[in-house]
């Protein structure tokens, strides 16, 4: 691979662990504080707080740092797509909710691991398109 490859690959797989990091510090806050505490009726402040301001901050900054889109990208479709909320069981070794409630249209989790599937590989798509319209461009 050569170093332009690497360089875009290493980035897009850098949204991998940051989604891991934002799903164990969901997990923390959700498990640990809301539920030791008792306050679930906060609860939907933090989301909203987190999934509409700190975790897309996080990802532009870090993508702006990085000027990768591709990075952007792929922790989009990490956190929004499907991804968190199956890590989100899978890191505390919990078996996947029959129906996912609490997300748009309560998926069932045969759902969820399918558009999530499905996302990453429509990702995984659109960067290889746009490599090679990139390739095409800049060897004509």
């Amino acid at each position: 691979m050569d170093r332009i490859g690497w360089k875009r690959c290493w980035k897009s797989l850098l949204a991998l662990p940051v989604v891991i990091i934002f799903t164990i510090y969901d997990i923390w806050m959700v498990e640990g504080l809301f539920g030791k505490l008792q306050i679930w009726e906060e609860i939907y402040i933090y989301h909203q707080a987190t999934f509409r301001f700190l975790f897309p901050t996080i990802i532009v900054l870090i993508g702006l740092i990085l000027h990768s889109w591709r990075f952007v990208m792929y922790s989009v479709v990490g956190i929004y797509c499907g991804w968190l909320d199956i890590l989100y069981y899978w890191l505390q070794g919990k078996a996947l909710p029959k129906v996912y409630s609490w997300l748009i249209f309560s998926p069932t989790s045969s759902y969820l691991v399918i558009f999530a599937i499905t996302a990453l590989l429509f990702a995984m798509f659109v960067d290889a398109l746009v490599q090679r319209f990139d390739y095409a461009v800049h060897n004509h």
